[in-house]
């Protein structure tokens, strides 16, 4: 009896997470990784979205893997491309391409969730929509309306932005692809 009470209050403290979570990384392998933005900007506007960066640095064209824009979850999921806005670096604010986002990827989950990762500078070579896990879809870019070359991820719920799934994010923090930035709910 004292076994199972012991097994059963094991499983209260080591089953904190919601179902339908998933691990959402950082979307850069580079070390100099920083959080630049996260549910505000420093203006106080609303931003509900973590943004990463190396110092504004973009690319338009290299094979340094640290320089590649990943996938973020964690899992096997499958991600959607929506591209047709080109390869840009450098300040690109008012641009509407795809409504601001710019190229980005999506990977859809149920009940209305959705994860977003914006501003993509498109790789040749690397097919466009695909399953994979935290593989790479192009180089980190300025696309869309953007200030500077950086990867934005967000989560989204019926359309409507969420920042329930970030934890322990600050700016300025390392955010490169061995750091967790939360658990976004894809079910």
């Amino acid at each position: 009896m004292k076994q199972l009470l012991r097994i059963l209050l094991l499983g209260l403290f080591v089953l904190p997470r919601s179902a339908g979570a998933a691990e959402a990384r950082g979307a850069m392998c580079d070390s100099g990784s920083r959080v630049t933005a996260t549910t505000y900007y420093s203006s106080g506007n609303f931003h509900g979205a973590v943004d990463q960066s190396k110092s504004g640095a973009c690319w338009t064209s290299d094979s340094a893997s640290a320089r590649y824009h990943r996938g973020s979850i964690n899992s096997s999921r499958h991600y959607s491309y929506l591209g047709g806005c080109g390869v840009y670096c450098g300040n690109h604010l008012g641009n509407t391409c795809n409504g601001g986002a710019g190229n980005m990827i999506t990977t859809t989950g149920s009940n209305g969730w959705d994860w977003r990762q914006m501003h993509i500078n498109y790789l040749s070579g690397t097919s466009r929509s695909k399953t994979c896990t935290r593989c790479a879809f192009g180089l980190i870019g300025s696309t869309g309306n953007s200030s500077a070359g950086h990867a934005h991820v967000e989560s989204r719920r019926y359309g409507t932005k969420s920042t329930s799934w970030m934890s322990n994010v600050w700016v300025g923090m390392n955010a490169n692809c061995t750091k967790t930035l939360g658990r976004p709910r894809l079910q």
